[in-house]
């Protein structure tokens, strides 16, 4: 009994541990574009119909929000690649570099507010 209750705390404390992203991991990624909750939105447009994703999204009745929401769609999924990859990898990318480099600007100035809004 005595060698069970530190087993059991390695594991239950090991097991809560994922990799978290930081806000400022979080924050490079929104302005890159790679987060998840575009996926559908950017998914729909290359592969819906025209007028069905318009219908969808009432907000493109213009053809040239859709034209530049299609080539949106088209760099998302470029760089959707690279969404999985660790800090470390993803900053090998200068694009996503500089858009770091922008989060970290941000959160100097206001960095309890930047880390709840990020978190």
């Amino acid at each position: 009994m005595n060698k069970l209750l530190p087993i059991l705390l390695v594991v239950v404390l090991s097991g809560c541990g994922g990799e978290l992203k930081t806000p400022l991991e979080n924050c490079a990624d929104d302005k890159m574009g790679l987060s998840i909750q575009y996926e559908s939105y950017y998914n729909d447009i290359l592969t819906m119909p025209k007028k069905e994703f318009i219908k969808k999204y009432t907000k493109f009745d213009d053809i040239v929000m859709y034209n530049s929401a299609e080539l949106h769609a088209i760099v998302y999924k470029q760089n959707s690649k690279i969404r999985g990859l660790s800090l470390k990898s993803k900053l090998e990318y200068k694009e996503y570099e500089k858009y770091f480099k922008k989060c970290e600007r941000e959160r100097k100035g206001y960095p309890a507010t930047f880390d709840a809004k990020w978190k």
